[in-house]
């Protein structure tokens, strides 16, 4: 009687896994692997970003289960108050003051950890399964690519799109593969995902693009043989049908279609689009712009060393997100977690063919680095080298910012938020005197999240709910930053007598040298070039003969008016 060679039914067997979907059980370094993986993307959330829009996103979110509603018109903003508002990320900002009351920022950043682990480990997987189980090629991809989005692990709605995104692209692979109708069992997510980001579009865009793409290869693809032209035809109908019942389940929430009035309104605004820093193209002289050169190269080389055949889909969205990421930055994480799995394969052949094994049939089951079985040994080295390079980055940016050398959480936390960067002593100040209710403010971009916040009593000027101020609002932010001649006119339009802003902004140094400005506040930082703190705060008055008394008092309990070095300046009225 014949039998079937080892080697033979080992193989046979491995195609059998792989053509009916199934994986074999993960061994113990696929699981190291995928918590390595986890842990690399926790460190990633330990970084000095600004956390502009928080603070107004916890005042939101406190305010819905307050009111046991949520908001349909603005009520933070001074120019813009009573104005349509939709607040598609409500869901977000509830788990974010629930998690908040809870802890405080170090509950925030929990939860941010949370989403960014969820989010390394699926796409561990994903990248696993796509490179045919080599567990060090998927380590390394999916490194390369939490390096490339990375930099948006903030506490931010995007974070769930981030991991529905990885979801639905997970789905739309396994179902071409197996059976096209298991796409539908994803279409649950979008009802959730609609109310958390307004990011579900771009899963109805992807459903979208399979069912489109796998169209025209089923009708005018000559070199699909005939399986393969089979499952293209069977698969495009199921995606469309998906796609369309996915649009309708983004209606789920409580703005219905206002959600798209206002993704379109998002998308148009030119001024938008030029002035806020995430929207702008990435600089390829800083280092994410050559990190991003890099990953669309490896990309683009893997495709074209791959011998396996490329799919229609695949294409598109490489080109397309590689398109959109070059326009704006905010688009890179997105062409990152798409473009990624999409092209993991052929990564995965290219591999093979650059180390002379792109023909050996035995390759899976050999001892090899870049084969499925890899050695234990050279795992666990590869898993300590990421650890220590996650441990140093971390540290490297901790002690960058951070004078302080404290081990708590909430500290912590506060640093990656970048919380001393915002005006915390200017409004303690403000607080302390108990400034009038009617003053009207004018503020910096930067931190109308923060004053909304903490200074709930006054109408901010601008925040970072961009939407809110599209049009003349928004224009004229943005003429302030070009400090134009005839700003006063437009601070007067609004009848602005309170200005709370940082003292190393340009336009700072019109309103200290405007006659019809005083400064009561300044950070006592301001006065020192060589140690400037982060926060860095200055608040002025309009002068005028009701404010005269309590400017002058004011000044007398500002300990940075009693610095000797005021002094040394021989205009004193004009600087301050």
């Amino acid at each position: 009687m014949q039998t079937t060679p080892p080697n033979a039914q080992a193989a046979a067997t491995l195609a059998k896994d792989t053509s009916a979907g199934t994986a074999p059980r993960p061994g113990l370094i696929v699981v190291l692997f995928a918590l390595a993986s986890a842990l690399f993307g926790i460190s990633l959330c330990i970084n000095a970003g600004q956390a502009n829009d928080l603070f107004w996103q916890l005042r939101t979110g406190h305010e819905i289960i307050l009111n046991h509603a949520v908001p349909h018109s603005d009520t933070y903003s001074l120019r813009r108050f009573g104005e349509p508002w939709v607040v598609h990320e409500w869901l977000t900002f509830v788990l974010y003051w629930l998690v908040y009351q809870a802890g405080g920022f170090a509950g925030v950043w929990v939860l941010e950890a949370s989403f960014v682990a969820a989010i390394s480990i699926l796409l561990f997987a994903l990248v696993y399964r796509e490179t045919e189980r080599a567990p060090l090629t998927a380590l390394a991809l999916t490194t390369l690519i939490q390096m490339v989005a990375g930099v948006f692990y903030q506490p931010r709605p995007q974070l769930a799109t981030y991991l529905f995104t990885i979801v639905v692209v997970g789905a739309c692979l396994s179902a071409r593969r197996a059976s096209p109708k298991r796409i539908y069992l994803v279409l649950p997510v979008f009802i959730l995902w609609a109310n958390l980001h307004a990011g579900v579009l771009i899963g109805v865009g992807l459903l979208g693009a399979f069912a489109v793409c796998d169209f025209i290869e089923a009708r005018w693809r000559t070199t699909l043989d005939t399986t393969d032209r089979a499952l293209r035809s069977n698969s495009w109908p199921h995606f469309a049908a998906a796609a369309a019942v996915g649009m309708a389940l983004t209606l789920v929430t409580p703005y219905s279609w206002h959600v798209y009035q206002n993704f379109g309104a998002t998308i148009s605004n030119t001024t938008m689009l030029n002035s806020v820093g995430e929207w702008l193209s990435p600089s390829f002289h800083e280092g994410f712009g050559k990190l991003l050169e890099t990953f669309l190269f490896i990309l683009l080389g893997a495709v074209c060393a791959s011998r396996k055949q490329k799919s229609l889909a695949e294409i598109v969205l490489y080109v397309g997100l590689g398109h959109e990421a070059l326009l704006s930055s905010r688009n890179v994480p997105l062409l990152a977690f798409i473009a990624g799995p999409l092209i993991a394969s052929h990564v995965q052949d290219a591999v093979r063919r650059l180390i002379g094994q792109g023909n050996d049939p035995e390759f899976w089951n050999s001892d090899s680095l870049f084969a499925r079985r890899l050695p234990l040994i050279p795992a666990v080295a590869v898993i300590a080298a990421l650890g220590c390079i996650a441990a140093a980055r971390a540290s490297a940016v901790m002690k960058r910012v951070d004078s302080i050398q404290s081990q708590g959480l909430e500290h912590v936390a506060r640093v990656c938020y970048a919380v001393a960067s915002f005006p915390e002593g200017a409004v303690r100040f403000v607080k302390s005197h108990t400034f009038p209710q009617d003053l009207r403010m004018y503020n910096i971009y930067g931190d109308g999240g923060f004053l909304i916040w903490s200074l709930p009593e006054h109408k901010v000027f601008i925040d970072g709910r961009a939407d809110v101020y599209f049009g003349k609002s928004l224009e004229e932010v943005t003429k302030m930053k070009e400090l134009p001649y005839k700003w006063p006119s437009m601070l007067d339009r609004y009848g602005v007598n309170i200005i709370i802003s940082d003292a190393n902004e340009s336009q700072s140094r019109l309103f200290l040298n405007s006659p019809q400005w005083a400064a009561v506040y300044l950070d006592r930082a301001t006065l020192d070039e060589k140690d400037t703190p982060l926060d860095n705060s200055i608040v002025l008055l309009r002068k005028n003969a009701f404010s005269n008394d309590f400017i002058t008092k004011c000044r007398k309990d500002c300990p940075a008016f009693q610095d000797a070095r005021l002094s040394e300046y021989s205009d004193y009225e004009a600087l301050h």
